[in-house]
């Protein structure tokens, strides 16, 4: 029975990689011990590549608002993505060319419901903002803090629950 499920899940994962072009290593597969974690991105054919984070399930340790970490727990949580800009089938005919990478933010969700998303702080920064074709990577970080609560409500709302967004990566023209 498992070895089905596994078999579908692989075909699936086929599928998509033929269908759209693009690669990419998900985020659900980071390991580490520490908040900071590199999570690598693929950018094929120009087409965006999304991603669901769970920041929780990256975290060596429970997620905290700042100034109110004790042992076992960290304020914020850093991921680096590195991308790369990589078209399948060019033959190097465009290799150099240059391009924006554009990264956006959505789909925020603390316990997978929106109540209680105003505490999430999911900051992205790229740099450089530009990306070439065959090139170097560009380093985007993602630094997510919590806020915090004003009462037990909002406490009990956010503390210890799952902490997801989606992440997209695409390059421009």
């Amino acid at each position: 029975m498992k070895s089905k499920k596994l078999g579908i899940g692989l075909l699936l994962l086929l599928a998509f990689t033929v269908t759209t072009g693009t690669f990419a290593y998900w985020a659900a597969g980071v390991s580490g011990n520490s908040a900071a974690l590199t999570q690598t991105i693929t950018v094929g054919s120009a087409e965006a590549v999304t991603t669901t984070v769970n920041v929780t399930a990256q975290t060596a340790g429970e997620l905290v608002p700042a100034t109110r970490a004790t042992v076992g727990q960290v304020e914020s949580v850093v991921l680096t993505f590195p991308v790369t800009w990589d078209e399948v089938g060019s033959n190097g005919t465009f290799d150099g060319d240059t391009a924006t990478l554009v990264n956006s933010i959505s789909n925020v969700k603390i316990d997978g419901a929106t109540t209680y998303t105003s505490f999430a702080n999911v900051n992205i920064t790229t740099d450089p903002t530009s990306i070439t074709l065959d090139g170097s990577t560009v380093n985007v970080v993602v630094t997510v803090t919590l806020t915090e609560p004003t009462n037990s409500t909002e406490y009990t709302g956010i503390a210890g629950k799952d902490i997801t967004f989606d992440i997209t990566f695409t390059v421009t023209p």
